[in-house]
């Protein structure tokens, strides 16, 4: 639970900042669409989640491969954890996928947990200098 108390901070305070420009990303994952498709349309393609955690502005459901959060208000999703380690996403890394190989294709050096694609709405989660979950997020403060 703590694990996802962290990472719901760390997802608002990307959408916290005061200066910053809202940029609104469509990404798509097994045909689900950020900020269009709601918690009726995950249950439709997918059925019961393993688990689902309610925190104060978001629902997340959790399945094998992958976890969707839908805010409470308008009712859509705002991002989707993908643990899947056959999926390749856009900018064609996977789960699994070394953080050498992630700096190099950025051409930049990666010191922290995590990495923004600011130009695709992508955050890479490391563990253990690999990635261990690729986000999409539907809204970025930037």
């Amino acid at each position: 639970m703590t694990k996802y108390l962290i990472y719901f901070l760390i997802l608002s305070a990307f959408f916290s900042t005061t200066n910053a420009e809202l940029v609104k990303y469509d990404s798509k994952y097994e045909g689900l669409k950020m900020g269009v498709s709601g918690v009726e349309d995950v249950i439709a393609k997918f059925g019961e989640p393993k688990a689902v955690d309610r925190f104060s502005t978001n629902v997340r459901y959790t399945y094998s491969n992958f976890a969707v959060s839908i805010q409470n208000t308008p009712g859509k999703i705002n991002s989707i954890s993908i643990f899947d380690r056959n999926f390749t996403d856009p900018n064609g890394i996977d789960v699994g996928t070394n953080v050498k190989t992630v700096e190099k294709k950025f051409n930049l050096e990666i010191n922290d947990d995590y990495f923004v694609d600011e130009n695709r709405g992508i955050i890479y989660w490391f563990r253990e200098d690999h990635i261990s979950k690729i986000v999409f997020a539907y809204e970025l403060d930037l």
